[in-house]
């Protein structure tokens, strides 16, 4: 197995190591063609939220509460 790089980041992740893999079907329809490790492939959980953009939104904040 050879090394893979985080999507998002670049980092190496070796062949030892485990990586985290979206397994989600639309999402990897529409993110991900042909289901490629290359694009496919996070060394972590925050680099997958980065790369789609996940966000946290605080529901007590101000500015959340006037875009409802």
């Amino acid at each position: 197995m050879s090394n893979r790089y985080c999507a998002q980041c670049g980092e190496e992740i070796s062949s030892e190591k485990g990586y985290y893999k979206c397994l989600d079907n639309f999402l990897q329809i529409k993110y991900f063609e042909n289901d490629s490790d290359e694009l496919n492939c996070f060394c972590s959980q925050e680099c997958f939220c980065e790369f789609t953009s996940l966000e946290w939104l605080d529901t007590d904040d101000e500015d959340y509460s006037r875009n409802l």
